[in-house]
C-alpha cells in the first residue's frame, strides 16, 4: 500500500502530464483560430482540434479528479516572456520597446475578439491599448536615439597606398 506522500507525488505527476497535454491541445486550437480569423489557418482542422481539446479536458479530469482551474487554463494560453528575455531586454536597452510591442499585440487581440462579438466599447479599449503601445514605442525609440547621439570625432583623411600604380585613394 502506498503512503500519503507517495500518492500525492503520483497525483502531482499525473496532473502535470494531463496539464501539459491540455495546454498543447488548447494552444494548437487557439493558434489555428487566430490564424483563421486573420485569413489563414486551417478551418478544416477545427473539429479535430476541438475534439482533442475536449479529450484533454476529460483526461485531466480522470487523472486529477477535478476539472482544470481557470488559472491553469489561462496559463496554458498565455504568451510567456521568460526571465531571460526580461534580463536581455534590460541589458540591451530594448526593454521599453519590447513591453510596448507586447502592449500593441494585446490591444490588437482585444480589438479582434471584440469585433467578433460586436462589442464597440471593448473595441475602443483595444484601440486605446494599441495607441498606447505605439506611443510607448515611439518614446522608447526617441530615448534610444538621444542616448546614441554622441558627438562625432573628426575622421582624418589620410592617403592610402595606390593600388597597382593608380592614383591614391582618399
Amino acid at each position: 500500500m502506498k503512503t500519503q506522500p507517495e500518492l500525492s507525488h503520483e497525483i502531482e505527476i499525473k496532473r502535470k502530464l494531463a496539464a501539459a497535454l491540455l495546454g498543447a491541445s488548447l494552444r494548437r486550437l487557439a493558434a489555428n483560430l487566430m490564424r483563421i480569423v486573420r485569413g489563414a489557418g486551417k478551418p478544416n482542422d477545427l473539429a479535430e482540434e476541438m475534439a482533442a481539446a475536449l479529450t484533454a479536458f476529460k483526461g485531466y479530469h480522470e487523472a486529477v479528479g477535478k476539472w482544470p482551474s481557470s488559472y491553469e487554463i489561462s496559463e496554458a494560453l498565455s504568451v510567456r516572456i521568460t526571465e531571460r528575455d526580461w534580463r536581455r531586454w534590460r541589458a540591451d536597452g530594448t526593454f521599453e520597446q519590447e513591453v510596448a510591442f507586447m502592449t500593441i499585440c494585446q490591444g490588437a487581440l482585444q480589438i479582434v475578439a471584440s469585433q467578433l462579438l460586436s462589442q464597440p466599447l471593448q473595441i475602443a479599449a483595444g484601440e486605446r491599448e494599441v495607441y498606447d503601445g505605439v506611443f510607448r514605442i515611439e518614446r522608447a525609440r526617441e530615448e534610444r536615439r538621444k542616448g546614441q547621439a554622441k558627438p562625432r570625432q573628426a575622421v582624418s583623411k589620410r592617403k592610402r597606398r595606390p593600388k597597382s600604380g593608380g592614383d591614391p585613394v582618399l
